[in-house]
């Protein structure tokens, strides 16, 4: 591994690659994010914590106005809209109408999905 991208893991199974934590294998939590901003641009914690409630605050609001959220080299984020229709309960089988929804949908880039697949 190159010097920039060393790992390494503590006595709570966190690994730290580049100054940014992860859990090991399973996922990173909101606090957990908070305290990895804190740490790599070395603010407090609670400033760190006001930054990362910005980016989502505005991710959720742009979303909400059905504004696609593209960050290059990471993937972008766009709503999805699905038309009503006739579904099947299946433990009955009887039919059953299903409401017209929105989800969200989030594409991966280019970027992260080859940093991703090096391993």
């Amino acid at each position: 591994m190159a010097d920039a991208e060393r790992r390494s893991v503590d006595a709570d199974d966190h690994i730290t690659v580049s100054g940014c934590a992860a859990l090991l294998g399973v996922f990173m939590t909101k606090s957990e994010l908070i305290e990895a901003v804190a740490a790599k641009t070395k603010m407090p914690k609670k400033r760190a914590e006001e930054v990362v409630n910005c980016v989502f605050e505005s991710m959720t609001d742009s979303l909400l106005g059905e504004q696609r959220i593209e960050i290059r080299g990471f993937g972008s984020f766009s709503t999805k809209h699905y038309r009503p229709y006739r579904g099947r309960n299946p433990k009955t089988g009887e039919t059953v109408a299903v409401d017209a929804k929105k989800s969200i949908h989030f594409k991966v880039g280019k970027e992260l999905k080859d940093r991703v697949n090096q391993g």
